[in-house]
């Protein structure tokens, strides 16, 4: 029997897939609230639960598991899992000799010691609740999806190299390749997640609202829709083939309550109302490209003005023809102006004829 300490809590299980399929044995991975990421076998028929493997490396409460395996160009299975916690930091393990060690339970637990993460990957600011591996065995590349406290929503490209030995083993190195993000994804806390097709994830949140995102070939995340729940505090997503159309889903969403959603095979595809507006977008860059065209038109609309403009220096023209017509007018002044002093020049040719007037009375004293 096996003892745990009571106050510890599992906060995520997930079942690892060996491949075998007989003898009525299981193997499950939990993340528990001591720090601690197990690896457990329940055989059905010993009725028997063995701790096979432990882990305590994130040092803090762990939060969601997830497994994936890979098959090597030789056909060697190996066996990951993905652990997080409340740091915000994705580990990944190779427990692929704890896995073949463990069939039949031929060794002693903890028999393998401690090993550490192949890789670790920094997704979020805070814990990650949920986790999705997407990539067929055979893969040179995984996406890696995880929601957090913080209400983003992270897909990791992972990259997968296998080192084939010369003694005939193999193992797999990984690699971070790059890392998209859609930061505020919900207004609360995002809870679950699922890839529904390679390119499209489905994520829940505490909103209440399920939401479709679509990776786009740019490597970022397009909001493709959402819907609103009717279930609160929604903590799980379960997907899979619905029976009743062909090429569709149905989801399964639980918390306070229970949900089926049904999606029909259209609603997979990228959406014609959003490849209209991709149309539209490239005919808006066209549309764009008419008021640019436009632009260029409504320069030459302009031109008309600045033709205008050329026209209205033209009209001004007129008023400076007129202007110089003013001056012509305020030369006339001046004309008059010079008038006036030949008029003021009749005064003093008056005074002169004044003086010729007062001669004349001299004459007259003369001529008395």
């Amino acid at each position: 029997m096996l003892k745990m300490d009571p106050e510890t809590r599992y906060m995520s299980l997930a079942v690892v897939h060996t491949g075998t399929g007989g003898g009525g044995e299981v193997l499950l991975a939990a993340a528990c609230s001591d720090g601690a990421v197990r690896l457990f076998s329940l055989h059905e028929s010993l009725r028997r639960l063995v701790l096979l493997w432990e882990s305590l490396h994130h040092q803090r409460c762990v939060l969601s598991v997830a497994p994936f395996s890979l098959c090597s160009p030789r056909g060697t299975r190996r066996q990951f899992l993905c652990s997080a916690a409340t740091d915000g930091r994705i580990a990944l393990w190779d427990l692929t000799e704890v896995v073949e060690g463990a069939e039949g339970l031929t060794a002693a637990p903890h028999s393998w010691g401690e090993c550490s993460p192949c890789l670790c990957v920094p997704a979020h600011q805070s814990g990650v609740n949920s986790l999705a591996v997407w990539g067929s065995a055979s893969s040179e590349c995984l996406l890696l999806a995880s929601g957090g406290d913080d209400g983003s929503l992270t897909v990791s490209r992972i990259g997968v190299q296998h080192n084939t030995r010369d003694t005939g083993g193999a193992s797999a190195s990984l690699r971070l390749l790059s890392q998209t993000s859609a930061p505020c994804s919900h207004a609360a806390p995002l809870t679950a997640l699922r890839f529904l097709t390679s390119d499209l994830l489905a994520t829940v949140s505490v909103d209440q609202r399920v939401a479709l995102w679509r990776l786009c070939g740019e490597g970022h995340l397009r909001w493709q829709g959402a819907l609103f729940s009717h279930v609160a505090d929604a903590a799980g997503l379960v997907v899979w083939r619905d029976p009743c159309s062909e090429g569709g889903l149905a989801m399964a969403l639980c918390g306070q309550g229970l949900q089926l959603l049904r999606l029909l095979p259209e609603e997979l595809k990228p959406p014609a109302a959003q490849a209209t507006p991709d149309a539209a977008g490239e005919t808006a860059p066209a549309a764009q490209e008419s008021p640019d065209a436009a632009g260029e038109a409504a320069p030459a609309v302009q031109a008309t003005p600045d033709a205008a403009g050329e026209a209205a220096p033209a009209v001004q023209a007129t008023p400076d023809a007129a202007g110089e017509a003013a001056p012509a007018a305020q030369e006339s002044p001046d004309a008059a102006r010079e008038t006036a002093p030949a008029a003021q020049e009749s005064p003093d040719a008056a005074r002169e004829t004044a003086p010729a007037a007062q001669e004349s009375p001299d004459d007259a004293v003369g001529s008395q």
